[in-house]
């Protein structure tokens, strides 16, 4: 164990052992890293299902709690935006827009719906996810990527307060979204 404070100590500690990582189970070592540093409770915490296993049993891979722990420092179970709250259930998101990105091929499958925090990072790199691999996508334009447009703050939003995905929001909820986009609006 290395403890670091800072980013330079970081960088040295990994360029010391990198020759480690590079070896037959240096992933594993990097997996261990990763959980010991954000702690098994915690990562339990974050995850909607503490049951649910970081590595399937059986095919090896990685679960969307393990790579958005990975991504975002945060082993939430989803790929959407914020917390969704699905029959009283509260099923956790990503909280905010990341530094780096991912996208799935399962999306244009649409069996699920990356959020607009993971398909707009802020630097053009993205981690695209298929049903076997991971992928990195890079670019050194950065005109791929910007912050959060006041649009896109109000279409996240009112999806939020869009149970049902159809595009409507309940009439007794629409203070809320006004509130949270920072809008007045005159109680009748």
């Amino acid at each position: 164990i290395s403890p670091v404070a800072t980013l330079d100590e970081l960088e040295k500690q990994l360029t010391q052992r990198i020759e480690t990582l590079k070896e037959t189970f240096g992933v594993l070592l990097l997996l261990y890293s990763i959980v010991y540093t954000k702690g098994i409770n915690n990562m339990r915490s974050d995850m909607s299902d503490e049951a649910q296993p970081i590595i399937d049993s059986v095919y090896g891979y990685g679960s969307q709690s393990l790579i958005n722990l990975m991504l975002t420092g945060r082993a939430v179970s989803h790929v959407w935006d914020d917390d969704q709250n699905i029959g009283g259930l509260t099923l956790k998101g990503i909280n905010k827009q990341n530094t780096i990105g991912f996208l799935a091929l399962l999306e244009h499958l649409r069996y699920c719906e990356v959020g607009s925090y993971l398909k707009s990072p802020f630097h053009p790199v993205w981690v695209i996810g298929s049903e076997t691999h991971l992928t990195v996508l890079f670019s050194a334009d950065r005109r791929l990527v910007s912050l959060e447009t006041p649009a896109e703050r109000a279409r996240r939003v009112f999806k939020k307060y869009d149970p049902e995905g159809n595009n409507f929001i309940p009439e007794n909820l629409l203070q809320d979204v006004l509130a949270e986009l920072g809008l007045v609006a005159d109680d009748e």
